[in-house]
């Protein structure tokens, strides 16, 4: 692991309500600085929701894990389930998958 590297090992991210990233919301903007790749290790995301607006019915922002221009690193056996929305949304951001 890096410095400066955030690692998540054995994670269950369960039952979160967000209006953009109903699980995970990564921002480089938001976070004002740079960060190395995050890695995710057989980590679990269910029964996640995505915000829906009173006015419209669509969503507010979509995606369990949403990242933008942070890359992310994805090991082993990552699992996303019954989640609402999609389960990745990437604007300007490496998503690497390596295989267990």
């Amino acid at each position: 692991v890096q410095s400066n590297q955030i690692y998540f090992l054995t994670v269950t991210w369960t039952e979160n309500i967000a209006r953009l990233g109903s699980a995970i919301d990564l921002s480089a903007i938001a976070l004002n600085t740079s960060i190395n790749q995050p890695v995710f290790q057989d980590c679990v995301f269910q029964n996640n929701t995505v915000h829906y607006t009173n006015k419209t019915g669509t969503p507010s922002g979509s995606g369990t894990l949403y990242t933008d221009s942070v890359p992310i690193r994805f090991m082993d056996n990552v699992q996303f389930t019954n989640n609402t929305g999609s389960a990745i949304v990437s604007l300007e951001a490496v998503v690497e998958f390596d295989e267990p």
